[in-house]
């Protein structure tokens, strides 16, 4: 039987709560909101449940086909309405067409963030991505997407960090947070401690002109896995990630520049260590 959407008769419908002023909302920590048909897609497609899903009035055939072609659960519901209604629902302009609404799961023991995907089966590196505090939710995002690019395993991440699965995170990181296993640590000393244990070596990223040039760092390393740690650009790594590390490593620039944006530098550091992988 074809789906039978469900008309939204009201912004203020207590069915679609979860996607009720969303620029004033925060997260309630079991949902999460998946913008966009590609993002729609990437859900369905993941290990999380899609809980429902919001579109406008012209694209509900498309948004029907894809929940059919993707296997979206048929009890799923599909709320449409106009797009000036979506608009006064949300809060703002959407111009995406689609939300969905997905439901988050616990955070992943640490023995999922060090699992070497399929992908990198050839590879004998595993490397983890540690961000202690990054409070920016684009920064967190781009990171995530370099992270999943360039081969980690997992992200970890202290209690200061943004919310890995807000939009803004979400979308930022085109859904790649939706597949790279990020862990919210209670912890990241003992977290750090594991890796360590787990024969991976801490290496810090931080603006010091002692620090190992990028170019250098895996000449200096003794063991294949990499835990690489990046702090935000304002402050850097605090003094107890710094002293918890096995190296520091730099990024060496040129006219005068003294900084680079985190999830900048997190890229270069992270394609240095695949390109000089075993």
């Amino acid at each position: 039987m074809p789906r039978v959407p469900v008309k939204v008769e009201s912004a203020t419908d207590p069915r679609i709560g979860n996607y009720q002023n969303l620029p004033g909302r925060k997260s309630n920590g079991q949902h999460f909101i998946a913008e966009g048909m590609w993002l729609l897609e990437r859900l369905a497609q993941s290990r999380f449940e899609v809980h429902s899903i919001l579109t406008t009035s012209n694209r509900i055939d498309k948004v029907a086909a894809l929940a059919d072609s993707h296997g979206i659960h048929e009890d799923v519901p599909i709320y449409v309405a106009p797009a000036a209604d979506v608009d006064e629902i949300v809060g703002f302009q959407f111009h995406r067409g689609v939300m969905a609404c997905g439901v988050r799961k616990p955070s992943p023991p640490m023995e999922d963030l060090v699992t070497i995907p399929d992908s990198l089966s050839s590879s004998d590196r595993r490397i983890v991505v540690v961000c202690p505090k990054i409070a920016n939710d684009t920064n967190l995002g781009s990171i995530v997407r370099a992270a999943t690019a360039f081969g980690a395993s997992g992200l970890l991440l202290g209690a200061g960090s943004a919310d890995p699965f807000s939009r803004r995170a979400l979308r930022v990181a085109m859904g790649a947070t939706l597949t790279l296993p990020v862990r919210i640590s209670e912890c990241l000393g003992d977290d750090l401690a594991w890796l360590q244990g787990s024969d991976f070596e801490i290496v810090g990223a931080v603006l010091n002109q002692v620090a190992v040039p990028a170019g250098e760092i895996t000449t200096r390393l003794a063991r294949q896995h990499v835990a690489i740690a990046v702090g935000p650009e304002d402050f850097g790594l605090s003094q107890p990630i710094m002293d918890s590390c096995d190296h520091l490593v730099t990024i060496p620039m040129y006219h005068n520049v003294d900084s680079l944006n985190v999830a900048m530098a997190t890229g270069i550091l992270l394609h240095e260590l695949r390109r000089t992988q075993p």
